[in-house]
């Protein structure tokens, strides 16, 4: 498993690089790609990953897959990756990368649960009222969880906001057996 930390330090780094470009969006499309790529193709994790081969062998394949199919910056980013022998971030890079875009860009990211799909109208005041506490954009993955009854939870990073009617039966169960 690589380290958050080296991890985090490449996703800026590409970050930095995709922003002067102008091709952030591209770039987060090209990771995911690659990560698809790499995590579905065994014979191809195993030749990029092992740390015997060299250098130029693993470059050779990444331009051979990607050359033409994703943006320049990447793929010499993914080199960079095969000179400093840190190829194991590459499964990785994608969500430290997107985070990194989120962040810079004041976008955050909610994941809201209820038991019925919302609509598209609820979709939005919830977002508004999101910004409004969050003051960032922010974006929603909507899953659905019957266990709730009704009502929303939503989760912002370590920050949960319980609305379900779940939720408030059991503040209501609390307050009635007097446990805080």
């Amino acid at each position: 498993m690589a380290d958050p930390r080296v991890v985090r330090r490449y996703a800026s780094g590409l970050y930095a690089a995709a922003s002067q470009y102008g091709v952030v969006d591209e770039v987060k499309g090209d990771l995911a790609l690659v990560r698809r790529t790499v995590q579905e193709n065994g014979r191809l994790s195993d030749a990029l990953m092992g740390a015997v081969a060299p250098a130029e062998p693993k470059k050779r394949i990444l331009r051979s897959l990607f050359d033409g199919r994703i943006n320049a910056v990447t793929l010499t980013f993914l080199q960079v990756l095969v000179d400093h022998r840190r190829v194991d971030v590459i499964e990785t890079i994608e969500a430290s990368f997107r985070k990194v875009a989120d962040e810079r860009g004041g976008i955050v990211r909610a994941t809201v649960s209820s038991a019925v799909p919302l609509s598209q109208e609820e979709l939005d005041e919830t977002r508004q009222r999101l910004s409004r506490i969050t003051g960032a954009q922010v974006e929603i993955e909507q899953r659905l969880d019957e266990t709730l009854i009704g009502g929303m939870v939503v989760r912002i990073g370590d920050r949960l906001i319980d609305g379900s009617v779940k939720g408030q039966l059991r503040q209501i169960a609390k307050a009635l057996s007097g446990t805080p």
